[in-house]
């Protein structure tokens, strides 16, 4: 009997079918991403740089209908009528949207999407009515702004769109310009490589690069330990928190409590337990502030075993909410129970909503409250001190 021949079987070799399955679960991850619109707004709001941000997208508006204008001013006789009009609108519409972005303000994120969906639209029937030539395949760089917008404030799916618009349209000027003007064939490559290069390789490695920046910044706002804010989030959750309309509360009664909170015989138990133990405390404190937080109120980390609660509420729930913490952070089934010592201090919410400079203002709350935990402390500790 003739033996079976066996046919090999080919397979990729081992490390390439890792790299590429580590590919694949990386690509999955990218495209299923989700973007923190409000964190972002709230990231670009407490750097003075970043708050110009709306000035300079009024003014790249204002720059797009000047091209629009200046297309059809100079391509008078070569556009249809239709054209012409689309030229005007856009020309139009580009203005007031410039002229609503010097409220200096940020949108909200439908209307942040409805501004990319209108932007590129407008942006494309402008190319498009255009003359077939070079100039216009170059003018596809138009896009790029609103690409750069996209990758900052949107996540994947919207970029994805966005450039698969742009790309597209850019191909449509290009066989436009070949096929209207074929003795200016080169021209019209050497262009559409150029825009290429800005639209295909410089937005994804933009869109990559704010992403891991974004990544790196959210990891910047916590605290590696606890899991809670730190100094800097703290700040920008703050000013989040006073933005929050004040449903149900009287404007005259409602006030910004900073509640301080010092672990008792913190080092005791590190002393005692071993730091490993003393970190689990951290942590389980940490979990029983945010847990008691909610959403009405934000805990931080300020350092050591040293953490604070801002509250924008009545007056008395601030009492209320230190009573709860106190009692929280106590358990007898601890392995190793700690108490607490608790400052609370409040201020009129005018006194935030006036003041230019939120952060100085939350500081000088928060060393308040702080001097009040230290009167607690000094009383021996377990207990809550109210500052005057």
């Amino acid at each position: 009997m003739q033996s079976k021949i066996r046919r090999p079987s080919y397979r990729l070799p081992a490390t390439i079918e890792t790299e590429v399955e580590r590919a694949m679960s990386a690509l999955r991850v990218w495209w299923s991403a989700a973007i923190d619109y409000d964190w972002v707004v709230s990231y670009h709001r407490t750097h003075p740089v970043l708050r110009a941000a709306p000035y300079l997208i009024a003014s790249t508006c204002a720059l797009i209908a000047v091209v629009g204008a200046l297309s059809l001013a100079s391509s008078r006789g070569e556009v249809a009528p239709y054209a012409s009009w689309i030229l005007v609108g856009v020309a139009v519409l580009s203005t007031t949207i410039g002229l609503w972005w010097l409220r200096g303000e940020m949108p909200t994120r439908t209307q942040s999407r409805w501004f990319v969906a209108v932007g590129d639209s407008s942006i494309a029937a402008m190319l498009l009515s255009l003359p077939p030539s070079p100039i216009s395949v170059a003018l596809g760089m138009l896009f790029a702004p609103m690409g750069n917008y996209t990758n900052v404030f949107h996540g994947p799916r919207a970029f994805a769109v966005h450039h698969v618009l742009s790309m597209g349209v850019v191909l449509v000027l290009f066989v436009r310009a070949i096929v209207s003007e074929p003795e200016e064939t080169l021209t019209a490559i050497t262009t559409s490589i150029a825009v290429t290069v800005v639209l295909f390789a410089a937005s994804p490695l933009n869109h990559f690069f704010f992403d891991t920046l974004r990544q790196d910044a959210a990891r910047s706002y916590f605290d590696h330990l606890t899991g809670l804010r730190n100094r800097r989030g703290l700040f920008a959750a703050v000013h989040a928190l006073l933005q929050r309309p004040k449903t149900g509360e009287s404007p005259n009664s409602c006030c910004v409590s900073a509640i301080c909170i010092d672990l008792d015989s913190c080092k005791a138990v590190n002393d005692q337990f071993g730091h490993a133990t003393g970190d689990d405390v951290l942590r389980e404190t940490a979990g029983r502030i945010l847990h008691l937080c909610g959403d009405e109120a934000v805990g931080a980390r300020l350092g050591g075993e040293e953490f604070v609660v801002i509250l924008v509420s009545e007056p008395d729930r601030a009492s209320q909410l230190a009573c709860a913490l106190l009692a929280a952070i106590y358990d007898v089934r601890d392995r190793a129970p700690v108490s607490a010592s608790i400052g609370v201090a409040s201020a009129s919410i005018q006194d935030f909503e006036s003041d230019v400079d939120m952060a100085g203002t939350v500081r000088a709350l928060i060393d308040v409250a702080d001097d009040a935990m230290y009167e607690a402390k000094r009383r021996g500790g377990n207990r809550i001190a109210h500052a005057p």
